[in-house]
Parts: C-alpha cells; sequence; structure tokens
C-alpha cells in the first residue's frame, strides 16, 4: 500500500509552484534524502554522544539509540550510530524522556549512562558528550534465559456474553524498519483460541522479511481480531516473552500484559496459562468533520485513513499496510471513516493549509500531515488553518554588480527525515527574483550554493522581511 509503506519516507507539506519553475505543489510522499540534490542545512543537535563496548570502549557502529516520551502515545524517536559510534537528536518536541541504547548481542550496561529521572527536554535543550556503554553477552543474543511453557486462552463474544466466531486472528509484530503479520490458527465454528507466548514458538514462525533480526529484536507486539458483522478489534502494544527490547533500558521480558481497548486484560507470568475474554462489537458510524478557523467547512481536503501499529523506523512515519479508505472531504467537510477499536493513522492532503488544532487527543510530532489517534464519537472535529501567501523578491548582487542567471534554493520547512529542498528560481539579467506565489510558512530557508556545492549564503525565512525586496550581497 503506497499510502503506509513508508519505511524510508516522510510525507511533506507542499512547497508551491514557484514562478513555474519548482514544479508541482508537494504534499506527496518522497523517499527520504531523493527530493533533490542539495539538503537543507540542519538545525543544531539537542542530543549527542556515541555508543561503545563497555569493556574495550570501542565505538559501536549500527547501535539503535531510542528517545521515547513518557506521556502516553507519545512516539519513540530513533536513531542509529554511524561508522565512529555518533548518534544525534534534533527537532525533539518539548517533552520529558527516556533514552536508551540497543544492540543484537549486547546489553546496556547498569552503570553507563543512566537516567534515574526522565530528561526534561525544550528548544534550548543542549546535551553532548552521551556516552553509552554495551556491554556483549556471552552467548551473542540479549540476554540468555530459559524459558517455559506460557499460552492465552482467548474467548470470543459479543456485548451480551454471546459466542462469536472469528474471521481472522493475527499477530502484528514489529522491529525496527520492518512490520510483519502472522495469520494464528481458527478452528472452524469455535470461538476460542489458544496463543503459545513462548519465543521458540515465535522462532519457528519469524517472517522471512525480518532478515537477522531475532525475537529479542521485537519492538512490539498486537493482536488483532475480526468478525463478519462487528467492528475490528486490535490489543494495545505488549512485550512478548523472551523479548529483550525496553523502551527505557535493555531488559528481558518475563511477562505479558495484554489489554483491549474496553478494559479486558490478562497478566500472563513466564510458564503459566492465562485466559482473556475479547468482546466484539457491532460497528458504529465514525467520521471527521474538516473546518477553518472560523468554523467553515473546508471541502476537498483527501484523507487517508488506517489502522495504525507502527511507526518504528528512519523517518517515525507510518509503516503498516492497514490501510481502511481513501477519500475527500465533501462540500460540508465531511468524511466518513470504517469503524474498529484501535488507533487511527489519518493522512492529510490539502495544498498551503496546516492542521491547526488536535481535537480529540490528536498526536502528531509537529511536522508531518498525519495524526495518530482513537476516534470515539459519530464525528471528529478537525481545524486547519490555511497559511497567508506573500510574494517574494529578491535581488543577488556581487561587488555591487547584479548576478544572473544564479540558482536560488528553497528547503522545506516541514521535514523531518532526510533532504527536502528544491530549486525556487534563478535570477534574470537584473539578479532578480520574482515568486508571486510564495507561502512563508512552508519554507524554512532560502539559500545559495558555488559551483563546488558549498553554501554561500543562507537566510531563514522567518527572519527575512520579505514585504520588501530581500538584498543578497555576495563576495565578488
Amino acid at each position: 500500500m503506497a499510502g503506509f509503506r513508508k519505511q524510508e519516507a516522510v510525507t511533506m507539506r507542499r512547497l508551491h509552484d514557484w514562478s513555474g519553475r519548482f514544479q508541482q505543489a508537494m504534499l506527496v510522499a518522497i523517499l527520504c534524502g531523493s527530493f533533490l540534490a542539495a539538503g537543507a542545512q540542519e538545525p543544531e543537535l539537542q542530543i549527542a554522544g556515541h555508543v561503545v563496548e563497555a569493556s574495550t570502549g570501542a565505538p559501536l557502529s549500527g547501535a539503535k539509540v531510542w528517545l521515547r516520551g513518557t506521556s502516553p502515545n507519545s512516539r519513540a524517536i530513533p536513531a542509529i550510530t554511524d561508522a565512529g559510534g555518533t548518534f544525534g537528536f534534533r527537532r525533539i518536541p518539548d517533552g520529558d524522556y527516556n533514552l536508551a541504547a540497543i544492540m543484537e548481542g549486547y546489553v546496556q550496561e547498569a552503570d553507563g549512562f543512566d537516567l534515574k529521572q526522565p530528561l526534561k527536554i525544550t528548544s534550548g535543550t543542549r546535551l553532548h558528550g552521551v556516552e553509552l556503554r554495551l556491554l556483549r553477552t556471552a552467548q551473542g543474543d540479549a540476554v540468555p534465559h530459559a524459558h517455559a511453557t506460557t499460552s492465552l486462552d482467548i474467548e470470543f463474544t459479543d456485548e451480551g456474553g454471546g459466542k462469536v466466531t472469528p474471521a481472522t486472528a493475527e499477530l502484528l509484530l514489529v522491529t525496527w524498519g520492518q512490520t510483519a503479520t502472522l495469520p494464528l490458527p481458527l478452528q472452524k465454528g469455535s470461538n476460542h483460541l489458544q496463543l503459545p507466548l513462548d519465543p521458540d514458538w515465535l522462532r519457528t514462525r519469524w517472517p522471512a522479511n525480518f532478515g537477522d533480526q531475532r525475537s529479542t529484536d521485537l519492538e512490539k507486539v498486537y493482536l488483532y481480531f475480526r468478525a463478519d458483522g462487528f467492528a475490528p478489534v486490535r490489543s494495545e502494544a505488549f512485550e512478548w516473552i523472551g523479548s529483550g527490547h525496553s523502551y527505557a533500558g535493555h531488559t528481558v521480558a518475563t511477562a505479558a500484559r495484554i489489554a483491549l481497548p474496553h478494559g479486558e486484560k490478562a497478566d500472563i507470568e513466564e510458564g503459566k496459562t492465562g485466559q482473556l475474554r475479547v468482546v466484539f462489537r457491532k460497528p458504529q458510524s465514525r467520521g471527521l468533520r474538516i473546518v477553518d478557523t472560523a468554523g467553515k467547512p473546508i471541502p476537498g481536503v483527501a484523507v487517508q485513513a488506517g489502522m495504525f501499529w507502527s511507526n518504528t523506523n528512519h523517518c517515525a512515519v507510518p509503516a503498516n499496510e492497514n490501510s481502511l479508505s481513501r477519500t475527500t472531504s465533501d462540500r460540508d467537510g465531511r468524511v466518513a471513516v470504517p469503524d474498529g477499536d484501535f488507533e487511527y493513522v489519518l493522512e492529510f492532503d490539502k495544498p498551503h493549509y496546516l492542521i491547526e488544532s488536535r481535537n480529540g487527543g490528536f498526536f502528531d510530532n509537529g511536522t508531518d500531515p498525519y495524526l495518530i489517534t482513537r476516534l470515539d464519537t459519530a464525528v471528529t472535529t478537525i481545524t486547519f488553518r490555511r497559511l497567508e501567501r506573500k510574494p517574494l523578491r529578491l535581488q543577488v548582487t556581487a561587488g555591487g554588480v547584479p548576478v544572473a542567471g544564479l540558482q536560488i534554493w528553497g528547503a522545506s520547512a516541514h521535514c523531518s527525515c532526510g533532504a527536502c529542498s528544491g530549486g525556487l528560481a534563478v535570477t534574470d539579467a537584473n539578479g532578480e527574483i520574482r515568486v508571486a506565489d510564495f507561502y512563508p510558512e512552508e519554507v524554512g530557508s532560502l539559500y545559495i550554493e558555488d559551483a563546488s556545492g558549498a553554501r554561500i549564503w543562507q537566510g531563514e525565512v522567518r527572519k527575512l522581511d520579505i514585504t520588501r525586496p530581500v538584498r543578497v550581497a555576495l563576495p565578488r
């Protein structure tokens, strides 16, 4: 599914067609780092450090470093160490975070960089020189551990307690940069399912697309059930018995807590059998109403709805295949959405609009035009704000002489991953560019490069006075 298979992609808001030279407006998915050759200058790192092997101090390349917010529904922000073992985070939304590093065959050393209290991050935070130490395990696996037989007995009913025969039952598996669906066998006509929770059982069914990743690399697991005539049900995320991942550190899961949307839950200790009742309900009407800041409906907003279960990848964008619908808001700003007991991922496409409010407990990262939320009412209102258009005029001189034929570049203000920049315009004989259809909030910066690709001028749009011609004086 093109809309949600974006494991190395980011959906951008539009950089409009400036003076006919910059192609079409864009709020389309693009591959990270592949939009145009030149990349936008990145802001300063807020957190930076390196991951090393605890006993030798040698840098560890390819370690996964996670920055996870402590608030409910907060996303995990990922990074991967480079050849020198270094990592960094920028554009971190304000909040409290835990920091951890994981790597196959290692555990995080207890007396390494230890966050006894969560980090409080603001726009002014600069925490550099962080050292995370990983200790190699004897077996080269997460943590050697013996596993007894663990299982979950699942019963399916309706809200009145009547038996329901599920049509499908699946495990939704998430590792770094990968997702997979594992169908579970159902007995015809039965409203019961017994699910083994042992790592050995899962290892024999390990998805091929996970490659050399192991069950100890599982970030999280969901249960997902569908039954004819009922709304589908997805559990909350849980850790598989024996998996070695924890956002606050690197530990082995010896118990599983599986919770459903309406309060049903099961706590299963290793070596024991738990009980879980899955209650299906009849489908209900679900929809969105999209309005502007004055409360007027906005027609023509393209909306893609899906069941959310993973953004564990380099760009932290939705990466699963469960697309439910693609439609466009009508003249009343309304969009119908299929019903389900799960979190939705909602992706929007409307040129020159930004989401103004996140009613109903919406979550996003402040840059990407998608929202992750539950839809528990018949209609959820979303407010968009139309961006203001302001003409841009810029003149370039060198030693007081106009420079003709010079490419001016623009970098997107709403790009959380990869190089998101492109050619804006070329100076005319008077060294000028004129862009009538310019939306300052969509453009983070303007810049000029020399023949070698070195940046010789850059201006942040929000700091430029574009109510008058912008004068750029280059050295002769």
